[in-house]
């Protein structure tokens, strides 16, 4: 597992053609049916798998990672299917969920 953010831009970076990496894990498609309507915050997003499928189906998320490499790609695959984004400045302090579509930030928790 990598350490540094150094290590885990890169895999971000080797992600990108890996097709099982946007897809959702089973255990979240099975759980699905059993979340409560509303906000959905998603720690350590990654490339934004299950981001993506949330908001898809009507989810305001907020979207969390340390590696700016993987916002991007969160950003661009989310903008790619006519999701709504707004990236949050890393400076915030406070997590609120948006009122619609995908809210971004890269931090370090």
């Amino acid at each position: 597992m990598p350490g540094t953010l150094q290590e885990w831009n890169e895999k971000h970076k080797k992600a990108g053609a890996d097709r099982l990496a946007q897809e959702p894990t089973p255990l979240v498609r099975e759980l699905l049916p059993l979340l409560p309507c509303g906000p959905a915050l998603d720690l350590a997003c990654g490339r934004g798998r299950h981001t993506i499928f949330l908001a898809e189906r009507g989810y305001s998320v907020t979207a969390v990672d340390w590696s700016e490499v993987a916002i991007e790609a969160l950003e661009e695959r989310a903008s790619a299917a006519g999701l709504a984004v707004k990236r949050e400045n890393r400076e915030k302090t406070a997590l609120l969920a948006s009122t619609s579509g995908i809210r971004t930030t890269c931090r370090d928790l």
